[in-house]
């Protein structure tokens, strides 16, 4: 396997560049703020970002905020020439310039006890002071920017496991004690505020659950942490209750759903996700076979069974009608890429 810009598959990011051809050319000349750069889908953004400008001679200006350029620069190698590190810690302030952006993309919420999201207080300061900031963004090529707020299902509430699709059309949750849902419902409040006040152009999709390379192995992912199990040579281990459903999309997809909205807004509230639902005792079963494991164990099968599977109506019939990756393809694309890599730098 090849692997390019932060080590991802050659091939996925050559994928991004062939899908979104027809309308990259809207990304010329701009320049593009991301919130969050070093994350998953930062990471996996600026990677199909930096592959397609030197396919299209973009000539892209991307800059990064980032808590600690020095490992931003390791993390993005040779190219990090091509890339603006500012370097804030977002849970103690704003950054003190003043940013040009035509696009931003907003999602620098940590999701994760090692990126800090157990402390409550950080979690929330850190999205208030990321929405300020991006809401007073200045546009060279627009009139005003366009911002994508990187938001989440969770924010609808808990799914019912009678209800096989959550709606677009469902309402969000008005407050939380959940410092994650908190933040990105303050997040909306501001960029809700500077769109009133005609300062900017905003859309908040809602992504769901993902698998590919970059998601974190040893966190609260369970997609993860069966792979994590498979690979190790353990069994696989089903902490919960095995009926429990999910539904994961792989990043090629998400990365162009992102470029396509972010220029193309859509009328309503979006989903992003997948919405082929699977147990976590199917997908135990599927990374079993892929990964040759040694089997499945169930830990606590009479807990609870939980539910969060999007409807992706309106991102269907707006943003992006293309199929997508298969889960058992993404499975195996993961896992492929896992083999050519220390799976223990794939942890953190």
């Amino acid at each position: 396997m090849i692997l390019g810009i932060s080590g991802l598959p050659q091939d996925d990011l050559d994928t991004i560049s062939r899908q979104v051809q027809p309308f990259i050319g809207g990304f010329k000349n701009a320049k593009v703020l991301v919130y969050g750069g070093t994350g998953f889908v930062g990471s996996w953004l600026i990677g199909g970002l930096l592959n397609a400008n030197l396919q299209f001679s973009l000539n892209l200006e991307i800059s990064i905020v980032t808590r600690d350029a020095s490992k931003a620069i390791d993390k993005f190698g040779p190219i990090c020439k091509q890339i603006n590190y500012i370097e804030c810690d977002l849970g103690v302030s704003e950054p003190r310039m003043n940013q040009i952006a035509d696009y931003v993309f907003l999602g620098s919420t940590p999701t994760r006890a090692s990126t800090g999201s157990s402390n409550f207080e950080a979690v929330v300061r850190a999205a208030g002071n990321a929405a300020n900031h991006a809401s007073k963004v200045k546009s060279k090529i627009f009139e005003k920017p366009f911002i994508l707020h990187l938001s989440s299902g969770a924010i609808y509430g808990k799914q019912s496991m009678d209800m096989i699709y959550r709606s677009e059309t469902d309402p969000v949750l008005r407050s939380s004690s959940d410092s994650y849902i908190k933040s990105k419902l303050l997040i909306d409040e501001i960029l809700k505020e500077a769109h009133f006040l005609d300062q900017i152009n905003f859309k908040s999709p809602r992504l769901f659950a993902f698998a590919g390379p970059l998601i974190t192995l040893n966190e609260h992912f369970a997609v993860g942490n069966f792979i994590n199990d498979a690979m190790s040579g353990h069994e696989i281990q089903i902490k919960g209750n095995p009926n429990t459903v999910r539904s994961y999309m792989y990043p090629t997809d998400l990365i162009c759903i992102l470029l396509k909205l972010i220029q193309s807004p859509s009328k309503g509230d979006v989903n992003i996700g997948s919405d082929e639902p699977v147990r976590m005792a199917d997908l135990a079963a599927k990374i079993s076979d892929v990964a040759s494991s040694v089997g499945i164990r169930m830990s606590n099968p009479g807990d609870v069974p939980s539910n969060y599977v999007p409807s992706i109506k309106n991102l269907r019939e707006e943003i992006w009608p293309s199929p997508f990756v298969t889960l058992d393809l993404a499975l195996e694309k993961w896992i492929y890429w896992l083999s050519t890599k220390d799976l223990s730098s794939s942890k953190s």
